[in-house]
């Protein structure tokens, strides 16, 4: 009889012990999982930040050499480079931002 008593005792203590162990794994791998899209996000803000001040830069670079080769009437070959660079700048920021866009669709 005591016997039982004992073996009703550690069930009884066991299962919630064992539920509770379960929830807060399940909720430590919940919070693993939205701490690294979270850290993705900062990551790809960061980039996108990145992105936009390089566009910015281009444009700044390709508006002076423009000024400079209306005011002296010549372009010695500095706004082909100016848009090149521009172009090239336009080009990666669009890439960044075709790639962050099918990541948010698929993920």
């Amino acid at each position: 009889m005591e016997n039982n008593f004992v073996i009703t005792l550690i069930i009884a203590m066991g299962i919630p012990s064992l539920v509770a162990s379960l929830g807060i794994w399940y909720l430590k791998k919940l919070i693993e999982k939205m701490e690294h899209k979270r850290e993705k996000k900062e990551k790809d803000l960061c980039n996108f930040q990145i992105s936009i001040l390089k566009n910015t830069f281009a444009a700044m670079t390709l508006s002076e050499e423009t000024i400079k080769a209306i005011r002296d009437k010549k372009t010695n070959g500095t706004v082909d480079k100016a848009l090149e660079y521009a172009n090239t700048v336009k080009k990666e920021q669009k890439e960044f931002m075709l790639k962050m866009g099918i990541e948010n669709i698929y993920s």
